[in-house]
Formats: C-alpha cells, sequence, structure tokens
C-alpha cells in the first residue's frame, strides 16, 4: 500500500507540473484525486472566501474586476486519476495534442462555474472543433460515403480503417458540404 501512496503521489506531482506548464499558470492551484465516477475528468472547487466575493461584487455591480487583486483566484482544479483523458495526459506527455487536452479539460471545470471570457471561449470553441477530429492516437480519416461498398447480408462487414489493438476510434461525424 505504500508503494502504491509513494506512486500515487509521483503521479500527482508529475500531473500538477504539466497542467501548470501547459496552461502557462503556476499559481493555479492543482489537486489530483481518485474519484470513484470515472466519468468526471475534471471539475474546479471555490473556497467559500472567495464565492462570498464574488456575490459580493454581484451584488454591487462590479462583476468585471479581477479576483487576483485579493490575492489570488481561490480555485483549485481537481483532476480525476481514473479518468481516461487525465491517463491519457500522463502518458503522452510529449504529444503535441496532449496541450490542448489539459486546456480543454480546464475551461470545461471553469464553464460550470460561469461564462467564460469572450477571447477564451473563442479559444475553447475552436480547441473542441480540432480535438473532435482526432482520435486517441491522433489519426484523422475522411472517406467520402459513395466510395464505401454496399453489400449484401451474408458479408461479414466493410473494413474502413486499420487500427492496433489498443487504439479506438473517439467518434464518427458526418461533415456537412458548404
Amino acid at each position: 500500500v505504500k508503494e502504491d501512496d509513494e506512486e500515487f503521489k509521483k503521479t500527482s506531482e508529475e500531473l500538477t507540473e504539466y497542467f501548470k506548464k501547459a496552461l502557462n499558470n503556476d499559481k493555479l492551484d492543482i489537486k489530483v484525486e481518485k474519484m470513484k465516477n470515472a466519468g468526471v475528468a475534471s471539475m474546479i472547487t471555490i473556497s467559500e472566501d472567495t464565492r462570498r466575493m464574488q456575490d459580493m461584487m454581484k451584488m454591487y455591480s462590479m462583476g468585471g474586476m479581477d479576483m487576483g487583486m485579493f490575492g489570488g483566484t481561490g480555485e483549485t482544479l481537481v483532476l480525476n486519476a481514473n479518468h481516461p483523458l487525465v491517463q491519457y495526459v500522463l502518458g503522452h506527455k510529449e504529444d503535441a495534442n496532449t496541450s490542448k487536452i489539459c486546456e480543454q479539460l480546464y475551461d470545461l471545470a471553469s464553464l460550470s462555474h460561469g461564462p467564460l471570457a469572450p477571447e477564451r471561449m473563442t479559444a475553447f470553441v475552436s480547441r473542441s472543433n480540432e480535438i473532435m477530429m482526432i482520435t486517441t492516437e491522433g489519426i484523422i480519416i475522411r472517406l467520402e460515403c459513395d466510395g464505401i461498398s454496399i453489400l449484401g447480408r451474408i458479408t461479414s462487414g466493410v473494413k474502413l480503417m486499420d487500427l492496433k489493438d489498443d487504439i479506438t476510434v473517439a467518434s464518427i461525424a458526418k461533415v456537412r458540404e458548404k
């Protein structure tokens, strides 16, 4: 059990440092936890003081003020070590798309507390569109439906793409014509 604790602590430190680097934010508090719900990749917790300060600022119509003026944001990014995307980040730190996944996880967690700033929202939408086109290994394929042969009942199907055993297709979408 002690080895597991030490390994988890090492993993947590690696993820924390990588996320701070990818988000270009050394002051961000990051916590890594093993959550029961593996469907939640990340979330942001806000301290009670910060929440009260935000409520007070809204009440006095001071919503545009920067919380950093009062000594930090009071936000903690909580990463779920059991989620496949967090595990992917840990195993693929050198991949060009990994920093995008970090940004995406942070923005998704931030959205649960309110809207993003306009330029941050624009970057989020652009990143979302780009990420949707990438499989777990970064392979993108685009096929014309007319090029797929139609087979009868007796056949076993049509193979569209060769994948290694550990690679899966992240999504399939129809591309609309302009």
